[in-house]
């Protein structure tokens, strides 16, 4: 009877946890955080390199240890509001948990702790299972620097046997408070895959080289198979950077694979290939010409300084060398532009395997400048998250997506000022980008499409997944751009907070869609749903008003976890 209670009491709270808050007391913290056992007794992450929990620089930063059934988190982030830490168990029975969210946050120069549900960038109040019980110590330093350090008894919880694998991905979260509320979320760290928090070396390369993104875009160009791919090999990722400097090539190259990656630089029909390999887990490093797949060894004469490491059990690849900037090719020294590709296969001892593309610059870079591949009629729009929470309501399909085009992302914001809503928006995409605000049964879509690469403006009505050109006279002050290479439009335009549907100034509540598809010249495809906001939101205030309709279920999982409670103290 016993176990019974305990497994239900578990279970109900499990259930709930998405509806309670559990607001906690703090202590002030009565140790320091550092980053100096970092690897050895715990395992850390950070919003950049070496970051300085101390507050003596701008990052946020999290460590995990596990020591006798207990999970220690240290939390710290250079901010007036909150640093939150989330986790996604990846691996069953961890699972069962669910994931979680811990916020440490600064009420007016006091810490406190709150566990939370995430949606998106929203952060709301939610209780955990009561069985993990955190044991708290908190602390602001004049209001920049928060910080808090919590115990989890994860031996405490029935179905998670000892010494299982604590395998989680983590992010670290941080935003605005406004007393214990908490503004929009946003990611500045993501480990993007698999980590063991029992691990301390569980993200930690051996013998990596120290390739970062530091600088990429302001003093060096970089290139990669995936936009922010993690370059420490914990997911699929390759990458390289180059520097010009006095008639130099200074570059870097990153793949995870236990064969080769390679570079290529191509110009006037001859292309040279720059290999960094794994021979039986050592590392070498060649030069070769390229004739489709095949890749034959080659002498470049000009390369020097090259170092290479086989890391990550024999999974990452990584080198830097140097050399000039005219491979024999050009009489004209200052002449850096090329086609760029970064390529992998196989190896066997230091014989190459047919090579495959993993990217392709699909046209010409300057490589002597860093902003070469950023594209720069974005730049004239200026649509950022700046501003998201505070000045303007965001919507997004995915959390912090990223605007630049380099992933996919569909996003808007609002703002209202004297009955004129201000709309900016921005997709991922070849065809179009396109906005529904519905009320009273009436959707306005507003489209920002792709017409051969040039920009145009269409507002329509929807019928199911069919947009029909349709006039919305309020619509003013339109502007577009066709970027990155036709994968990126994004928009900003006026219209009046009425569309003639409403003769209430003040009505600003609407269900808001994101949606896109395809286009043949100006004629619009089938549209696919990339966000929808579920409900009429108030496009005039800056962040999404917290559902209530969770509150008698809410009421209800307390009632019973009272009862369970109760009849598990009167069985003891």
């Amino acid at each position: 009877m016993k176990t019974r209670l305990i497994v239900v009491a578990a279970f109900i709270c499990t259930v709930c946890h998405f509806t309670e808050a559990q607001l906690l007391p703090v202590k002030p913290l009565n140790t320091t955080i550092t980053n100096t056992t970092c690897g050895t007794t715990k395992l850390c992450v950070s919003s950049v390199p070496n970051c300085d929990p101390a507050g003596n620089s701008s990052c946020f930063f999290t460590s995990a240890q596990f020591n006798n059934g207990t999970l220690t988190i240290e939390m710290s982030g250079t901010t007036s509001g909150y640093v939150a830490l989330g986790l996604t168990p990846t691996a069953s029975p961890l699972t069962q948990i669910g994931n979680v969210v811990f916020v440490c946050g600064n009420n007016k120069s006091n810490a406190f702790f709150e566990t939370v549900s995430q949606n998106g960038s929203t952060l709301t109040p939610a209780a955990v299972p009561a069985i993990i019980s955190p044991n708290v110590l908190g602390s602001t330093n004049n209001q920049t620097l928060t910080q808090c350090a919590i115990s989890v008894n994860i031996s405490a919880i029935p179905f998670i046997p000892a010494n299982v694998p604590l395998l989680f991905n983590l992010t670290i979260l941080n935003g605005t408070t406004n007393g214990t509320d908490l503004g929009p979320a946003a990611t500045v760290f993501n480990s993007s895959g698999t980590l063991d928090l029992a691990n301390p070396m569980s993200n930690i390369p051996q013998n990596t080289l120290n390739i970062t993104r530091n600088g990429c875009g302001s003093t060096k160009l970089c290139v990669s198979s995936e936009s922010g791919c993690n370059l420490t090999g914990n997911s699929s990722c390759f990458f390289s950077s180059i520097q010009v400097k006095n008639q130099t090539f200074s570059i870097e190259l990153s793949g995870t694979t236990t064969g080769y990656v390679a570079l290529g630089l191509a110009k006037q029909n001859t292309t040279f290939v720059f290999i960094c390999g794994n021979n039986n887990n050592s590392f070498f490093f060649q030069t070769a010409t390229q004739n489709n797949t095949n890749l034959t060894t080659a002498n470049v004469t000009t390369v020097y300084n090259s170092q290479g490491v086989v890391a990550q059990n024999q999974t990452l690849i990584q080198c830097i060398f140097n050399t000039s900037t005219s491979f024999n090719i050009s009489t004209k020294a200052d002449d850096t532009m090329y086609n760029v590709t970064i390529m992998n296969g196989t190896t066997n001892g230091t014989d190459l395997g047919p090579a495959a593309t993993v990217f392709n610059s699909s046209g010409t870079l300057d490589l002597a400048n860093p902003m070469s591949n950023v594209p720069q009629n974005t730049v004239l729009l200026n649509i950022t998250r700046n501003g998201c929470g505070s000045t303007k309501l965001c919507v997004s399909n995915e959390s912090s997506c990223n605007l630049t085009g380099n992933s996919s992302c569909f996003f808007s914001s609002f703002q209202v000022k004297n009955q004129t809503f201000s709309i900016e928006l921005s997709g991922t995409t070849t065809g179009y980008v396109a906005l529904g605000l519905t009320k009273q049964n009436t959707t306005f879509v507003f489209i920002c499409g792709n017409n051969s690469n040039s920009f145009f403006f269409q507002t329509a009505t929807q019928n199911n997944t069919n947009l029909t050109t349709a006039n919305v006279t309020t619509v003013y002050n339109s502007q577009g751009v066709v970027a990155q290479n036709q994968t990126l439009i994004q928009c900003i335009f006026n219209t009046s907070t009425s569309f003639n549907i409403s003769t209430k100034a003040d009505d600003t509540m609407y269900n808001v869609t994101i949606m896109n598809g395809t286009t043949n010249g100006t004629q619009l495809g089938p549209l696919s749903v990339r966000f929808n906001s579920g409900k009429e939101v108030d496009l005039s205030v800056t962040s999404t008003p917290s559902s209530n309709s969770s509150n008698a279920i809410t009421n209800l999982c307390t009632n019973v976890l009272a009862v369970l409670l109760s009849a598990l103290i009167l069985y003891l």
